[in-house]
């Protein structure tokens, strides 16, 4: 893939040397190495070296847009041409673009991973108290610039050899201005560390030495998409110097993305207009592929990637009459459909294919259940999630926003964590959310790295306090506490600045003088009605307080365990003072609609209100009461679930940790709206935003709730006393007329595994316990656990 970059221009330099191309490695991975001393400079292209206005920008993009060539934002391409005299030993290069860099040594590209380095808060911005969304980004607490390491010994030899550098503008310049803020010009830094035989050492380094030229690519924007025009070829000059960003440079640790999977077409079809459309038969992130083609010099293809919203920009190829393969590079487009236009003659399924890009972090888990129903759930989140992993971040949606959202990743978080291997994933994630932290209030933004088209609410920053103990409880490691546990301790007294004479908590940020609600989210879009704000202000206070607690036993830290276990304590009784209607005997009323709206004319009833109280735990004085209306309003709801995106994810848990199994075999088996079910019959091939289908279609966040398949249904959890699985709580839910669920999982122990079965009036366990840890296993109904040490084994019992 991607030959072409050389072909039109620095293969001719290569040829005209007499340089041979090194045969390509099968696989070149980052390394994740310390560049021991940085000798090289960050350079750029003239053409490049202010922030472009709109005003050029919509030009170019227009005359583009109709057809016209305009080289006014060109993707520069670098060159160095450099002699190896004595035999090398070894050879490690680093590179960093920002926003996305590639290396090339000889022809030859360096590394599978795509769309590197990984985004993070590269360095100050001006303005951003002014955005769309508001953030003091003056006062955030740092940024930090992750780069690629790699060995290209195999790739240079004794002699003439050149590398040559592409560079994107990724997240670090986009056009975007309501869903992004430009950090400035792109600029790019490459380092070669020379080892040779003799014990000698050398360096080749970016500087004003390189050459630089517009390439092929006329435009690479993450909204506006990608224009690669073969038959233009740039001049060449010099490369200028740039300022090196704030950001602390680190080696990126974090998977990168890559091509995860390749899809051909499942159907094409030619369109009454000429063109062809081609059904790739699944909802992807990525890019269409052209496989070895060949069209008159001049043909310009123009591909469109359907999806419900924008986002995807264009994706334009020129043809310079050779035989090419050729794919984006610098942006990801979200489809599974795909027109194209100006096509030379038939087109088959040879010709094309979809590439399915994304964090390449490993699934190290297998969930089934004898319901196809329940595993085509699991599925579609799996698809949403992946859809949204990009960058070293989740996203909200990968078109519309692509936005990295902390809300939405607290609540997919227990789910992430135990599907996939995501410690590296949210290590690098939680240091984003540390740098974009206010440094002297301790406030989390709804978005890290920030992009001020991000709303929320104190639910998206309490991520800072929640995502480091789903972490720990998963993989086992206090060092995701330790890196965390001061901004925890400080979003939690944050929130305390916020609350009322009556002990609760109601964030409420002021913009210009005015209340801006977009910042100060509570719940959001449930099928009906939102519970009050303040109620879902004060319910994450409480929560915010109990896991920097629970943090600081882990760390053995006394008095801060203390501190917040108290606060909790006095939240949880403000919380049930003023929250609780005695008139109607449950929690809340109901509040200001949200963006979402019922279809089929049905209303929702109830607002979800007593599902977060259900968590704190209610007063036993008052349990019968409340749960006789959340019965009474599941009733009335047809037997659906009536929460929103935070709701949702406590309400299959609630429910059956207080036993309540056919409340919940009922909503997770419903088909019509609200429910997952109803995605799924209307064709959904991934979670949607909204449970009406409105706006996105491809939205994980929703996806939290499915955690209880696993924790509850198949039983397997981790003890928070011995985190990690160390010891293993078994405690199956079996539902519904489900007649198996199994869970497996990698552990840094070894593989920690459950199946259930029952048939007539036996259930059976089978369980996996890694060596070294243990196990404590319950039959339903059952008070006493069985325990189990290491190895595989089976029990029986009668229900």
């Amino acid at each position: 893939m991607m030959k072409m970059f050389f072909k039109s221009a620095a293969l001719a330099v290569v040829s005209a040397l007499a340089v041979c191309c090194a045969p390509r490695p099968a696989e070149v991975e980052n390394l994740g190495a310390e560049c021991p001393q940085w000798k090289a400079s960050w350079i750029g292209a003239s053409w490049m070296n202010t922030l472009w206005d709109a005003e050029s920008y919509e030009s170019a993009l227009t005359a583009l847009r109709e057809g016209v060539r305009d080289t006014t934002l060109a993707a520069p391409e670098f060159r160095k041409v450099f002699t190896l005299d004595k035999k090398l030993r070894k050879a490690t290069a680093y590179v960093c673009g920002l926003g996305f860099g590639e290396l090339w040594l000889n022809g030859v590209r360096v590394g599978t991973d795509q769309l590197s380095p990984n985004e993070t808060e590269y360095t100050s911005r001006k303005g951003l108290e002014e955005t769309f969304v508001p953030a003091p980004g003056s006062n955030f607490s740092g940024y930090h610039v992750q780069y690629m390491s790699y060995d290209v010994t195999s790739f240079l030899h004794k002699g003439e050899n050149m590398a040559g550098l592409f560079l994107g503008n990724g997240f670090f310049h986009t056009h975007s201005y309501r869903w992004t803020s430009s950090f400035g010009a792109p600029r790019i830094i490459c380092q070669i560390d020379l080892e040779f035989t003799d014990g000698s050492t050398g360096c080749i380094a970016t500087d004003q030495s390189w050459d630089v030229r517009r390439s092929p690519i006329l435009i690479n924007d993450m909204y506006d998409g990608e224009v690669y025009d073969a038959t233009y070829c740039g001049a060449w000059e010099k490369a200028e110097l740039r300022e090196a960003p704030d950001g602390e440079m680190v080696p990126q640790l974090t998977y990168p993305d890559k091509v995860m999977e390749v899809l051909s077409p499942k159907r094409i079809e030619k369109t009454a207009d000429g063109c062809w459309r081609v059904d790739f038969g699944d909802y992807i992130t990525g890019w269409t592929a052209l496989k070895h083609f060949t069209a008159p010099a001049g043909t310009v293809i123009d591909m469109v990637h359907e999806a419900e919203c924008d986002g995807n920009g264009l994706w334009r190829y020129v043809s310079d009459g050779s035989t090419a393969e050729y794919a984006p590079r610098f942006t990801w487009y979200t489809f599974r459909y795909v027109t194209i236009s100006g096509w030379p003659g038939e087109l088959d399924a040879d010709d094309i294919e979809a590439r399915a890009v994304y964090g390449s972090m490993p699934v190290n888990s297998k969930f089934e259940c004898s319901d196809t129903l329940i595993n085509r759930m699991v599925h579609i989140w799996w698809r949403s999630q992946t859809d949204n992993m990009h960058v070293g971040v989740a996203t909200d949606c990968p078109h519309r926003e692509k936005g990295p959202y902390t809300g939405d990743g607290e609540l997919a978080c227990p789910m992430v964590v135990k599907t996939f291997d995501a410690l590296s994933f949210y290590r690098k994630w939680l240091r984003d959310m540390r740098d974009c932290q206010d440094r002297e209030t301790g406030y989390v933004p709804n978005g890290a790295p920030w992009h001020p088209g991000c709303g929320g609410g104190v639910p998206w920053g309490s991520a800072i306090c929640i995502m480091p103990w789903e972490c720990y409880l998963q993989y086992g490691d206090t060092s995701i506490l330790e890196e965390n546990f001061k901004a925890m301790c400080d979003y939690t007294d944050y929130l305390t600045s916020w609350r009322r004479s009556d002990g609760t908590c109601f964030q409420q940020i002021e913009y210009e003088g005015g209340f801006l609600d977009i910042t100060n989210l509570g719940e959001w879009l449930s099928p009906g009605e939102d519970p009050m704000k303040d109620l879902v202000h004060t319910y994450y206070l409480w929560k915010c307080a109990g896991n920097t607690s629970a943090a600081a036993r882990a760390l053995g830290r006394v008095a801060e365990e203390e501190k917040y276990a108290a606060l909790a304590d006095d939240v949880a009784k403000a919380f049930h003072v003023h929250f609780y209607d005695a008139g109607y005997g449950h929690y809340g009323h109901l509040g200001e609609s949200s963006a979402s709206e019922p279809v089929e004319g049905r209303p929702v009833v109830g607002n979800g209100s007593d599902f977060f109280a259900l968590d704190m735990g209610v007063p036993e004085d008052r349990y019968e009461s409340v749960m006789s209306v959340v019965k009474e309003n599941f009733k009335s709801n047809g037997g659906h679930l009536n929460t929103g995106i935070c709701g949702s994810s406590l309400f299959f848990r609630v429910l059956c940790d207080l036993g309540e199994y056919d409340m919940v075999w009922k909503a997770i088996s419903a088909t019509d709206f609200p429910s997952f079910g109803w995605w799924i019959v209307q064709g959904a091939d991934t979670t949607w935003e909204q449970w009406g289908g409105a706006a996105s279609r491809n939205h994980p966040m929703f996806g939290g709730a499915l955690a209880w398949l696993y924790t509850h249904l198949a039983g397997l959890r981790p003890d928070p006393e011995e985190p990690g699985y160390k010891h293993m709580i078994v405690r199956p839910c079996p539902v519904g007329d489900l007649t198996y669920a199994a869970y497996s999982v990698e552990t840094s122990y070894g593989e920690a595994a459950v199946r259930w079965e029952r048939s007539g009036s036996e259930f059976r366990i089978d369980v996996t316990v890694p060596e070294g840890c243990h196990a404590s296993i319950w039959f339903p109904g059952s008070d006493t656990p069985i325990e189990a040490g290491a190895g595989k084994s089976s029990f029986r019992s009668t229900m």
